[in-house]
């Protein structure tokens, strides 16, 4: 890719829930897209401390405790508020905040607009605030209110230390902050950076082939699959949802395999919409990236 002179401009934001395993291992779900995102500005945690020698200033060492600000967008999206900020519906579809829950960390994907390509960034481990509640009354010209959260990024340890680079310019890292794209990131990791987070040391699944829509009689099974490959010698996984009604997509339990076979269909399960998951582990580290939803019609 050609190299950007200038920077301008924030679009195409995403959140993906970061997962922590027992041993420490980083998981990511699927990046969601942030629609409406009005501004972001995030400052530079970590302090400079010199050691002085010869009367001066002979070692300074410079921490990096990650990046700290305000991200504005015209509405928090309610996934995020479930997902993230620990909200949850009731029966009557009501969204309720709980105060005992904490929110959950998540990567935050982004990118800023250059002279010659988009710069995707990503940010490995982040936390939010609630956002204030505010309103005014509308007057002769109608100014849309947005919504505010303060936003903690901090740095990621990595469960094992990866050495990213060959020969003289190789370089051994245990703890990631940020990453983005530069004029000499490969096409597949830059078309591919809202598909799954983008972690060193292991490359996004490749989906070769998408789920179908399947349409069936009543009483019928249908059958759902993928093709995937690793291009690191990672491990898959799999793992299929399905979302009913509108509704946020949901595991369906048991359904780890590239193929999925539902149970015998009535007329109630039409318009159901089905995607899978495909995970690539390798050395401890795993990406998600999801597949298109696939939808079921049942006739009769």
């Amino acid at each position: 890719m050609d190299k950007n002179k200038v920077k301008f401009g924030l679009k195409n934001v995403h959140y993906a829930k970061l997962t922590i395993g027992e041993d420490g291992t980083p998981s990511y779900a699927a990046p969601k897209p942030w629609p409406g995102a009005v501004s972001l500005g995030l400052d530079a945690e970590g302090d400079a401390t010199p050691f002085y020698a010869d009367d001066t200033a002979y070692y300074v060492s410079v921490a990096n405790n990650g990046y700290s600000g305000d991200y504005e967008s015209a509405i928090i999206p309610d996934d995020f508020r479930e997902e993230i900020m620990g909200e949850v519906k009731d029966a009557s579809g009501v969204q309720i905040e709980d105060a005992s829950v904490q929110p959950e960390p998540f990567a935050l994907l982004f990118e800023f607009e250059g002279d010659k390509n988009a710069i995707r960034h990503v940010l490995y481990n982040c936390k939010m605030t609630r956002p204030s509640v505010e309103g005014e009354t509308t007057e002769d010209s109608k100014e849309p209110k947005t919504e505010t959260g303060t936003i903690t990024a901090s740095p990621l340890t990595l469960p094992e230390p990866i050495t990213i680079g060959t020969g003289e310019t190789a370089k051994t890292i245990s703890t990631i902050v940020k990453g983005k794209t530069t004029a000499d990131t490969t096409s597949e990791a830059y078309t591919g950076w809202y598909d799954a987070v983008h972690l060193p040391g292991v490359q996004n699944p490749n989906i070769t082939g998408q789920p179908s829509g399947v349409s069936v009689a009543a009483g019928a099974t249908a059958t759902f699959s993928v093709t995937a490959e690793s291009t690191d010698g990672g491990a898959l996984s799999y793992q299929w949802q399905k979302s009913t009604g509108g509704a946020a997509f949901a595991d369906i339990s048991g359904a780890t395999t590239a193929s999925y076979q539902t149970s015998a269909t009535v007329a109630g399960d039409n318009g159901t919409l089905y995607r899978c998951l495909v995970t690539n582990t390798k050395d401890g580290l795993s990406v998600t990236a999801a597949t298109v939803a696939a939808m079921l019609t049942v006739a009769g």
